[in-house]
């Protein structure tokens, strides 16, 4: 029987129908459209693509255009490129994504990307200046364990979309968790990691990094600086050293605010270097840089 002329049910109102097709996963929705031009018409329907997850590849882009391009209500959108680096996000998918956003997506309130190229100073403007108010946050996750495999390659230097991120006398090694290797800062004042980043300043509100880390009964502690200048604001308004010490015995993500004053537009450097009076080592598993624009 031809599924074009399958009469589904003629009696039932549209809005139950879309209550029903609600109930359905993104994927599911997906496959219902293909069964019928009136299925298609409820699985598309603008109001069931009020948010969405998408991983972001050139392979399914038209994909993505030809969705974002029907999702006219949508408020909130994911993006997500890939986790390691040695697969890059290619600029021009989120280039021509950004297009039809600015476009179609007119009710966005908020896009968060995660391993995607920076967008650049036009494209912020273009989507924050659309209807409503659109805030963007900006992640890049780093797995440590993807920079220097080699348990004796302890300096390096790699790039990972706009980020840039630096070793020096770093160990790479999953003793105390097999099958899930993390870096470990054992030379004080010489066990360097540092992230280079590029910041726009236009409509930044705020920038921060997190740490998976963790220290032993030794006590390791660690020093950030930001554009090697100290990042502990005091009272007075001046900057002075920041000393971190991680949760002990096991991994724990802790999140720190970077003050605007500290970073310039163009390329800016968090580093993390163990302090030259750590009584011991320290160990550092996952690092999320977030830029938040509005």
């Amino acid at each position: 029987m031809d599924s074009q002329s399958v009469n589904h049910s003629p009696d039932l109102p549209r809005e139950l129908w879309i209550q029903i097709f609600d109930l359905l996963s993104r994927k599911d929705l997906l496959r219902s459209s293909t069964v019928c031009k009136e299925f298609y018409s409820y699985a598309m329907d603008p109001i069931l693509w009020k948010t969405l997850d998408l991983k972001l590849s050139l392979d399914n882009l038209r994909l993505h255009q030809n969705l974002l391009s029907r999702c006219t209500m949508l408020l909130t959108l994911q993006l997500r490129g890939p986790a390691t680096s040695h697969s890059e996000t290619p600029k021009e998918a989120l280039d021509s994504l950004v297009d039809v956003l600015s476009d179609k997506c007119i009710q966005l309130g908020s896009l968060e990307t995660m391993n995607c190229p920076n967008l650049s100073t036009d494209q912020i403007a273009q989507l924050t200046n659309i209807t409503t108010v659109c805030s963007i946050k900006q992640t890049t996750h780093f797995i440590m364990n993807n920079f220097g495999r080699n348990d004796y390659e302890t300096t390096g230097t790699w790039q990972f979309n706009d980020q840039v991120i630096t070793c020096h006398e770093a160990v790479t090694t999953d003793y105390y968790r097999k099958g899930n290797p993390y870096k470990i800062l054992a030379s004080p004042g010489s066990s360097i990691i540092s992230f280079s980043f590029n910041i726009l300043l236009e409509r930044l509100s705020s920038v921060s990094i997190s740490l998976n880390h963790c220290r032993t009964t030794a006590d390791g502690v660690v020093c950030m600086t930001v554009n090697g200048k100290p990042v502990e604001m005091r009272e007075d308004g001046s900057f002075g050293k920041k000393v971190i010490m991680a949760p002990r015995y096991n991994f724990g993500m802790e999140s720190f605010s970077i003050c605007l004053q500290q970073l310039h537009g163009g390329q800016n450097k968090v580093t993390i270097c163990l302090d030259s009076s750590s009584p011991g080592v320290y160990w550092l598993s996952d690092v999320n840089i977030e830029t938040f624009f509005t």
